[in-house]
């Protein structure tokens, strides 16, 4: 079932469908940042993309690292609409925390691009949805993720980010992560939903989901500049099934 959160999440994307490619476009140096780090990963491979959006993302790194296979899932009906006119891919309109069947350690490696882990309502379906990742996975499999950071100094300010950081470390309570936003795109007001992680936080929900961390960085949203400070960017992670 989804929850109220998400709902407003998944209602606000496909609100966006239409000018999806005009903010992929504004957001581009991070998005080509983020690219770099996961080609290498996903060449000549099976991969399942957790949140694909329009797809047009995925499909181009799938193209260009000629990949074995695709699987998307979106659950937005108005990104899903676009995700499924796209070729050589298969396509499904659900969320990560229900399960496809069929695939069980199928798959090299799984993506979760630009804070889809974030509209996920709750710690509890966070980790059914990690644990599904985790199954579809062949022994070893690869999980590649970005999402927001709480201690990101880049975006919030460095006083910001310290009183947040030292609140969490002593008093940790995972709904200060949660915010509601608005975009104004082209005149209209889209109201969504969008968790904030701490580094700690996802961390955790990896390991607790069965996965081991094999790196994480930091990537500057606005210039895509790669960094091991976690005051310095958003978090990205490459996770490994154990």
């Amino acid at each position: 079932m989804v929850k109220i959160n998400q709902k407003i999440a998944l209602d606000a994307y496909s609100s966006i469908a239409k000018e999806y490619d005009e903010i992929s476009l504004k957001n581009k140096k991070y998005i080509d940042s983020i690219n770099y780090l996961v080609k290498n990963f996903i060449k000549s491979k099976k991969i399942i993309d957790i949140g694909s959006g329009d797809g047009k993302r995925i499909h181009s790194l799938f193209i260009e690292g000629e990949s074995e296979e695709l699987i998307c899932i979106e659950p937005s009906q108005g990104m899903y609409e676009k995700l499924k006119k796209l070729n050589n891919i298969k396509s499904f309109n659900i969320c990560g925390q229900e399960k496809l069947s069929g695939f069980d350690s199928y798959f090299d490696v799984a993506t979760s691009l630009w804070n889809v882990l974030g509209h996920i309502p709750d710690k509890v379906d966070l980790i059914v949805t990690l644990k599904n990742v985790r199954d579809y996975l062949k022994p070893g499999g690869i999980f590649i993720l970005d999402v927001n950071n709480r201690l990101n100094a880049s975006s919030y300010g460095h006083l910001t980010a310290i009183y947040r950081f030292f609140v969490d470390l002593l008093f940790f309570k995972r709904t200060r992560g949660d915010v509601k936003t608005k975009w104004k795109i082209k005149g209209k007001i889209i109201k969504g939903y969008g968790h904030i992680f701490s580094p700690s936080e996802i961390k955790k929900a990896l390991k607790i989901s069965g996965f081991a961390l094999i790196k994480v960085r930091y990537i500057n949203y606005k210039n895509g500049k790669v960094s091991n400070n976690p005051f310095k960017g958003q978090i990205f992670i490459v996770a490994k099934k154990i």
